[in-house]
């Protein structure tokens, strides 16, 4: 006869167990197979009514005395729970004593210590969390907290109940007046709790070295405290309920202390906290950067640092200005910081703050930070990655023999990057020195292991092969200022009149060959064209124009290969942008709709590829004696 399975039968009971210590008027539903979400309960009221208000249960059971007040959970199921919209309750079922402990996958999530790369948590349940008769009401408080505070106004306080049963009666007065005290200075973002729960209701429980700060159930905050201090309760207590109401996107109130801990000049030991209070402050860049500095996260060796930076230059609701004069005040106190350490670190600074403006494409800025750095500690010059960022600089702000002089230099110090080569004849190129230039590309289209590179690195040696072939020399004039005053705007140069220019003063004027381009389009001679362009989108990579002509002469040439790498490198540079403005024109110009899906396919495959290389970050590196500590550091969601 087939034997069921113990797993089964206590599957089963814990099930029954559990449906059991519902009230009768709730409604449990098995779910089938899913990550982690073994049934829903549906509440309704005694007279049968649906409430509307449902919560997850993951429900655990064991056979086992000693771990039936503990559970085992995978981080990556406690992120799917906080990823869900309807709440999700981790109850265990021990059989022995036929016991059921529980608690919310949030409050658990936010209670363990979860090391990088941790794989699994244990929870040890206390007594507190057992189910009893009332926890039922407990859960239907929070269902209905949670419902409100998803409508709460922005303009209404959150009432703040105070605990200090804990506390040494003696101790407690000068505690109670100094967080009633921040609480008629939030600027409306709290309230006293009343003798009555509120719809929605924050809590702080302060003992003598431990803080909770909680919104009921539903989420909180806890703290060890040694020896603390009436400011250090009333510190952790704002700041844990400034993350608090940024989880519950009560964004005003949030916003409103966070300004209160700028008018106390509060800070927190815990840089993470520190960062999210300043998060609620974008819409105030200088009060954000106060914040920022009150806790020490302008000093470069705080992780944080990058950060702050990346959202003072991100934040959407401000103008130019006002995010460049926030970012000044922010990297002075960077500077300072670091006068008062030692010379080292001043250089680590200027370089750090260097590299985020390149991120940002404020080129003057950076080579000013770059060449500070530099001065301070002259053995960056011995270091290929500063060579290379520095030359990165120099080269986007149009300076391409410098950029040749520290490109070659960081290629000497590390002759194995093949990107180094590539770069080295990118500059090469724009310094007119064509040679060299296609030695560079060839060098790294031997060792590079990115098609992108790759085809890239083709389309340039074609293009040097070209350009020598039609000058006949193996470098080439480059007098940008003298073409730039005898070129007309309007593009009504004669033909004879640009090959001169090209030949003779400026043989990469970006003007010149587009114009040129254009007429030798005109006159159907496709592969003329298709260098003048390829040469504009060379020198200007965002020249989304230059990209969509060269790709349609490769269209008229038949060269499908080429089409492919045209198209390829234009994404890189230009995104989706670069194939939608070549696809409109061929479309315009009858590609039949076949050979359009066939394009559309290659060029969605492209995009993928380009989209899941690309970030939003900038490296930052930190001094520690002759070596450094280096970073990446994305952009916040």
């Amino acid at each position: 006869m087939p034997i069921r399975s113990r797993s089964h039968i206590l599957e089963e009971e814990s099930i029954r167990r559990f449906h059991d210590a519902l009230p009768s008027g709730w409604v449990y539903r098995g779910k089938a197979p899913d990550y982690g979400i073994d049934g829903e309960v549906e509440l309704f009221d005694p007279e049968g009514s649906s409430t509307g208000i449902s919560f997850n249960v993951q429900l655990r059971a064991t056979d086992d005395a000693a771990r039936a007040d503990r559970v085992r959970l995978e981080v990556d199921e406690l992120d799917y729970y906080r990823s869900l919209d309807t709440p999700t309750a981790v109850i265990r079922y021990g059989s022995p004593h036929e016991s059921l402990v529980w608690q919310w996958a949030s409050n658990i999530a936010s209670s363990v210590e979860i090391a990088e790369n941790q794989k699994t948590v244990t929870y040890h349940f206390s007594e507190d969390e057992r189910w009893t008769e009332t926890t039922p009401a407990a859960i239907r408080r929070t269902l209905e907290v949670r419902r409100h505070l998803a409508n709460y106004p922005p303009d209404a306080a959150v009432a703040l109940r105070l605990d200090l049963s804990a506390i040494p009666a003696v101790r407690r007065y000068p505690l109670d007046r100094i967080i009633a005290g921040a609480i008629s200075e939030s600027r409306g973002a709290l309230v006293r709790a009343a003798t009555h729960n509120a719809d929605v209701e924050a809590f702080a429980r302060l003992e003598p070295g431990f803080l909770t700060v909680g919104i009921d159930t539903l989420t909180g905050v806890t703290f060890d405290m040694v020896d603390p201090t009436p400011d250090d309760y009333l510190a952790s207590t704002l700041y844990a309920l400034v993350h608090l109401f940024r989880q519950q996107r009560l964004t005003r109130q949030a916003e409103a202390l966070a300004l209160f801990l700028v008018d106390r000049e509060l800070a927190h030991h815990d840089s993470n906290l520190a960062f999210d209070a300043c998060m609620a402050l974008t819409s105030d860049l200088p009060a954000l950067v106060d914040l920022a500095i009150i806790n020490g996260l302008h000093d470069l060796a705080e992780p944080m640092h990058a950060l702050v930076s990346l959202s003072i230059c991100k934040a959407r609701q401000h103008d130019e200005a006002t995010r460049g004069a926030a970012m000044d005040v922010f990297f002075e106190a960077t500077l300072t910081s670091a006068e008062e350490s030692e010379s080292t670190s001043i250089a680590a600074a200027h370089y750090s703050i260097g590299n985020f403006y390149r991120s940002q494409n404020d080129l003057v800025r950076a080579i000013t930070h770059y060449n500070h750095a530099r001065r301070l500690r002259p053995a960056y010059l011995q270091a290929s990655y500063f060579l290379r960022e520095l030359a990165g600089v120099l080269f986007l702000a149009g300076h391409y023999v410098l950029a040749e002089l520290f490109y070659h230099e960081a290629a000497r110090l590390d002759p194995d990057d093949s990107f180094l080569s590539f770069l080295l004849g990118d500059a090469h190129l724009l310094s007119g020195k064509i040679a060299q230039a296609r030695a560079c590309f060839n060098i790294a289209l031997a060792s590079c292991n990115s098609s992108r590179l790759q085809h890239e690195s083709e389309l340039k040696i074609a293009f040097c092969d070209y350009l020598i072939a039609s000058s006949g020399a193996d470098t080439v004039p480059r007098r940008r200022y003298e073409a730039n005053g005898i070129i007309r705007s309007d593009g009504r140069d004669s033909a004879e009149h640009l090959e001169y220019l090209l030949s003779e003063i400026d043989a990469l004027n970006p003007l010149a060959r587009f114009n040129l381009g254009i007429i030798r389009a005109r006159e159907s001679d496709r592969n003329a064209a298709l260098h003048h362009f390829l040469a504009c989108a060379f020198i200007q990579p965002q020249d989304i124009a230059a990209w969509a002509n060269a790709a349609i002469c490769a269209v008229g040439l038949g060269d499908e290969s080429l089409l492919l790498r045209i198209l390829g490198t234009a994404i890189h540079h230009m995104g989706a942008d670069a194939y939608d403005y070549f696809r409109a024109d061929v479309a315009a110009q009858g590609m039949p709709t076949e050979s359009l899906a066939l394009l559309d396919g290659i060029a969605m495959q492209m995009l993928e590829e380009s989209e899941l290389s690309e970030d939003d970050s900038f490296t930052l590196r930190i001094l520690d004696g002759d070596d450094f500590h280096s970073m990446k550091v994305v952009k916040p969601d």
